[in-house]
């Protein structure tokens, strides 16, 4: 089998999770192997994703951008971009953007026009 990878990937066992539709549906998933431009993610059960998406690694406080470039059952190989880092815990950047949208959702509920 010849290799096509441009660089060496290192086992891992990561949790991830993945989002899409502009960061309102998310997927959990295990980085299986990972290098700084590349990863294979392995999904509970076989799910379908789109081809672009962002991957999560919690534990590394590192979000990349991800394009699909093979998919096999439960798996698939996806190249990164380069590593966006989070000062702030990305659990409370969830947990705004949520207070956000729930206060938008009070908004609409007082506004007499939609009344």
């Amino acid at each position: 089998m010849v290799e096509r990878r441009h660089e060496k990937r290192l086992r891992s066992l990561l949790g991830g999770r993945i989002s899409f539709k502009q960061l309102h549906s998310t997927m959990d998933c295990v980085v299986r192997n990972i290098a700084p431009h590349g990863a294979m993610i392995v999904f509970p059960h076989t799910a379908v994703t789109p081809r672009e998406f962002h991957l999560e690694i919690p534990h590394r406080g590192e979000i990349h951008a991800a394009k699909v470039i093979w998919r096999k059952h439960d798996r698939a190989g996806v190249t990164l971009s380069d590593t966006e880092k989070h000062d702030v815990p990305v659990e409370a950047t969830r947990r705004i953007r949520r207070l956000m949208v729930e206060n938008r959702r009070l908004k609409r509920q007082l506004d007499p026009g939609s009344w």
